[in-house]
């Protein structure tokens, strides 16, 4: 596998875990907690861009699966 493609998927796994954590907080702490049934946001559509996230998971996914210094690794994912 190249490096190329393993740093894209490791990096759009941990990318996309954060966007998880971020709507489930929604989920669980606004939604269930005023007990609305149905959630649309139409700035979720507008504010997932493309330009922004592929620069993101790049950057993730090397310093994750590249870097061999572990403290370099956690200081720029932390």
């Amino acid at each position: 596998m190249s490096k190329f493609f393993q740093a894209f998927l490791t990096g759009s796994f941990f990318t996309f875990i954060l966007d998880f954590q971020l709507f489930l907080g929604i989920k669980l702490n606004y939604l269930d907690h005023y007990k609305i049934k149905e959630y649309y946001n139409i700035l979720f559509a507008d504010h997932q861009n493309i330009f922004y996230i592929l620069p993101l998971v790049f950057i993730i996914g090397f310093t994750i699966t590249y870097i061999e210094n572990t403290k370099i690794s956690i200081a720029l994912l932390g």
